[in-house]
């Protein structure tokens, strides 16, 4: 789910059999890109992660984030209405 600050999603851990919610402030995300070939939003949160202490370390550049989306028509509105505002957020 796509806010006008931030975004939030959720997924299963096979690790820990857990369902997991995550919220993300567009502010926090850097190196925002947008892959059409794998559908995806990939991004890096510059600072550690509360659920993820362990698995994530925000100094090492392969540590990244990525949100996978169904189709190109997603893709494409998030290129058109959201990376704007995480965009324009970097900058505040």
């Amino acid at each position: 789910q796509f806010y006008p600050d931030r975004c939030t999603y959720e997924f299963f851990t096979p690790y820990e059999r857990k369902q997991i919610s995550m919220e993300m402030f567009y502010r926090h995300m850097d190196g925002v890109k947008i892959s059409s070939s794998q559908l995806q939003l990939q991004f890096k949160i510059n600072h550690a992660l509360i659920q993820f202490p362990k698995d994530y370390n925000p100094s090492l550049p392969s540590h990244k984030l990525s949100i996978t989306f169904n189709s190109m028509v997603d893709v494409e509105k998030v290129r058109s209405r959201i990376l704007p505002k995480i965009l324009e957020s970097n900058y505040r």
